[in-house]
């Protein structure tokens, strides 16, 4: 509890890394896992795991764009800046996922 609070705090007057519109306060729903929680539970709680969406409040839905598919979020324009946090991650990366395979291709 004590992560999401902090992030929804830290989210608190920020825009949305995809469509630039302003996110709706006190919504864990605008905090946004890089590597999938439950695939990766290993970096669930770092802060480089995390980018802020638009969640469930928004008109967008960019939060639920990004976790639909890798092939939608490949094409997202916050996608270069996962990549960079992924780059982050890495070390700290014990399970192996479809995700995981999917951003080292991207770094080759």
């Amino acid at each position: 509890p004590d992560f999401y609070q902090r992030h929804i705090l830290q989210a608190e007057g920020s825009r949305c890394l995809e469509c630039n519109k302003s996110l709706y306060s006190n919504s864990s729903s605008n905090i946004v896992h890089i590597l999938a929680k439950s695939l990766s539970p290993e970096v669930a709680t770092l802060d480089e795991n995390i980018i802020y969406l638009c969640g469930i409040y928004s008109e967008n839905h960019c939060h639920s764009l990004f976790d639909s598919s890798m092939e939608k979020r490949s094409q997202m324009k916050c996608f270069p800046k996962s990549v960079e946090q992924y780059k982050l991650l890495k070390p700290y990366l014990t399970n192996i996922t479809a995700e995981t395979l999917f951003y080292d291709k991207c770094l080759e």
